[in-house]
């Protein structure tokens, strides 16, 4: 752990303040800087920062040197700090599959919509925080590091600059860096805080407020924009901002005596791409003004006393003597000590323990989580910190793809309905297949671990019917189920259910010859369900598998009008073979037991990214039309490569052969099966995923799809 020892000079010398302001992405010159400084051997006494002067500050202050820094800028990746979308591997299978379906998710505080105070919560960047300033929590008075350190947030309520100085090290800095719209605000005591920013920018008067003497300043701030530049309402609002931070950094330049001012006023503080251009900015500007600095520094030679500096070791065991959590109802702190398992006291490893924290976090019952270690007799007491969410929820998806236009998801999630740990979750779509959902998920049973789900859904969908590979009807399938199932649904990789469904169809023929009749079936069936999911990530995974197997069942002396017993094995892998590539691969089996099986029970092959009623999961089949290929059994296999060209834009080449088949057998006799090829060029977005793909085959020579956000 990082080795935390006050050591300052002796009163007699002047002090040296250093000032460093906010400015985003342009704050890694701040990086740069500081190199310099050391290299001729500056003595700081003080630091006070605003933004991301505070998070480069305040580092420095525990004990991190400017290397130190330079290796963690350079090695993080920024812009997933402003993304605090759950880790995959850690949701539970519910939570998976609502994690690739809405674009917008809003509280609902009683019957009214509740704003978020920013894009993101900020827990990702937060948890970085936490971890990194971990060692230096138990200074509760930030005049006790090793170098004393302040940070400058702005009172939202009020539009006061509050200076924080103790309390929490990383709570202060995500205060201080609390970017309005971007990041939601922290409340630290009475105080609603956001980005410093906003009334002290540049903060040369809180390091001369400490004791400093002489204060060294480094300006990475932004310009007013030209007449030219001002083209829309975002660029208006900033430039009213920059208004008073300009104003406001003028006078702190005038209580400075130095002023390093990096050539990056041009740059966009959101370009955190740039990471080792602003880094070597910094250090360029600082080394113009190396007489200067080297001077003072030689004038108070054999004042300068170093401060060791360690690294904090994640597989470091500690002693857990005791755990304590703030604010939280008796059923929520049963779930995290549940969750986290430790029975104090306990040895456990950082690494572990902050896997347990991530675990927590990824419950979706936290929009912010971090923790402390607070020193005690035989090890530490671990104190949680938190934010709760919402238990309400309103979510809303968007869809587009060419085969069936435009749809609309609205949800309403309601968490602790009925029961504590319970989630109702009601799905509405609008749009050419319109369905509503209900699905209730009983928290698990203690005993067994097992969950219990209710579920109600009315569907209407376009099932096409094919013959020699030309259209030559469609029915429009009404369905209404009810379906109870149980078995270990919350479960993150490997999910076992087995249950009853009720369901009624009407088929009714919207274009079709006179002989396609209309079909009415009630059905009560049986079903079991193998489910794994170790994907990394939702959209264009580079790692991880996908299984299903699903039986489904029924007779005609129960309640049934079939008699039938259906297969189905979808297993899916992507194996990385390096950062940029990845192997695809699929295998997909149906088969049947019985003849009579219903016809939206029935395979089908065609289409890119189509699910079909009880199918399970949407598949893709190259170089057919949607369902273009029907039979009660099916064999199929895929094989691709993706490769990712450019950060979050991926391009797939895949080849598929299969065909459906009135009975199943093993044969490779020539044109028993169709073949397709594709490339799909796909990106990544907020509101979900972006593709475009291209296939063809020995059925079909051109074919195209287009998809726009999330798939429902």
């Amino acid at each position: 752990m990082i080795l935390i020892v006050s050591l300052h000079a002796q009163d007699a010398r002047p002090k040296i303040g250093l000032a460093l302001s906010g400015g985003g992405a342009k704050g890694f010159a701040h990086i740069g800087v500081l190199k310099v400084l050391e290299e001729v051997g500056m003595p700081i006494d003080y630091i006070s920062g605003t933004s991301m002067g505070s998070v480069i500050g305040g580092l420095y202050a525990i004990g991190f040197s400017a290397a130190d820094l330079e290796e963690i800028a350079l090695s993080t990746d920024w812009l997933a700090m402003f993304n605090d979308r759950q880790e995959r591997r850690h949701l539970g299978m519910p939570l998976k599959y609502r994690d690739t379906r809405y674009s917008v998710t809003l509280a609902l505080e009683g019957r009214k919509i509740q704003l978020p105070s920013g894009i993101t919560a900020g827990h990702r960047i937060y948890s970085m925080l936490n971890h990194l300033t971990l060692p230096a929590q138990s200074f509760d008075d930030f005049n006790d590091l090793p170098i004393p350190f302040s940070c400058v947030a702005t009172d939202i309520v009020t539009g006061e600059a509050v200076v924080l100085n103790q309390g929490n090290i990383a709570e202060a800095i995500r205060a201080s860096m609390a970017i309005p719209t971007v990041f939601t605000s922290v409340k630290i005591g009475d105080r609603q805080l956001v980005d410093g920013g906003l009334v002290r920018n540049l903060p040369a008067e809180d390091a001369r407020k400490m004791g400093a003497d002489f204060v060294i300043s480094v300006d990475v701030s932004t310009r007013l924009l030209h007449e030219e530049e001002l083209t829309s309402f975002l660029a208006i609002m900033n430039q009213t901002l920059n208004f008073q931070i300009l104003a406001s950094n003028a006078a702190q330049r005038d209580s400075s005596d130095i002023v390093i001012q990096p050539a990056v006023i041009e740059e966009s503080s959101a370009d955190f791409d740039k990471v080792a251009f602003f880094i070597s900015e910094g250090e360029k500007s600082a080394r113009e003004m190396l007489p200067q600095l080297q001077a003072i520094a030689d004038s108070l030679k054999g004042e300068v006393q170093q401060i060791p500096v360690g690294k904090l070791a994640l597989n470091e065991s500690i002693n857990i003597t005791g755990i304590e959590t703030d604010g939280l109802s008796e059923e929520y702190r049963r779930l995290i000590l549940g969750e986290l398992d430790y029975q104090p006291p306990v040895w456990t490893s950082l690494n572990t323990l902050e896997e347990k924290i991530s675990r927590l976090y990824n419950t979706q019952l936290f929009s912010r989580m971090g923790y402390t270690l607070k020193p005690s007799e035989d090890g530490f007491v671990l104190v949680i910190r938190f934010v709760e969410k919402s238990d309400n929820l309103l979510r809303i998806g968007f869809r587009y793809d060419s085969k069936s236009d435009a749809s609309l998801l609205l949800n309403t999630s309601f968490r602790n309905w009925l029961w504590f740990g319970s989630n109702l979750f009601v799905d509405m779509r609008l749009g050419g297949d319109p369905q509503f959902d209900l699905q209730y998920f009983s928290p698990p049973n203690t005993f067994l671990g097992l969950g219990g789900l209710f579920r109600f859904n009315h569907t209407q969908e376009n099932l096409d019917i094919f013959e020699d590979y030309a259209r030559i009807a469609r029915y429009r399938l009404n369905a209404t189920i009810a379906e109870g199932m149980v078995g270990n649904l919350y479960d993150e990789k490997v999910s076992l259910a087995a249950g009853l469904r009720a369901e009624y169809i009407h088929e009714e023929p919207s274009i079709a010859p006179a002989s396609f009749q209309e079909i009415s079936d009630a059905l009560l069936s049986y079903f079991f369900r193998l489910k794994i999911d170790t994907y990394n990530k939702s959209m264009f995974p580079t790692a991880g598998c996908g299984i299903l197997f699903r039986m489904d069942g029924s007779d005609k002396r129960v309640l049934s009008n079939f008699t039938f017993r259906r297969y189905l094995l979808d297993a899916r892998t992507v194996v990385p073979l390096n950062e940029r590539f990845s192997l695809l691969g699929n295998l997909f089996l149906g088969a049947s037991e019985k003849s009579e099986m219903p016809l939206h029970y029935q395979f089908a092959l065609g289409g890119i990214d189509r699910p079909l009623y009880f199918l399970g999961e949407a598949t893709t089949f190259l170089g057919l039309k949607t369902q273009e290929s029907f039979g009660s059994n099916v064999q199929a296999i895929q094989v691709g490569v993706q490769f990712e060209a450019f950060r979050q834009q991926y391009i797939q080449f895949r080849w598929n052969a299969g065909n459906s088949f009135d009975e199943w057998r093993v044969s490779f006799e020539r044109n028993r099966f169709v073949t397709g090829w594709g490339i799909t060029y796909g990106v990544e977005t907020l509101l979900g995923p972006m593709e475009f793909s291209v296939t063809s085959g020995n059925r079909r020579e051109f074919l195209s799809h287009l998809n726009i956000g999330y798939k429902f």
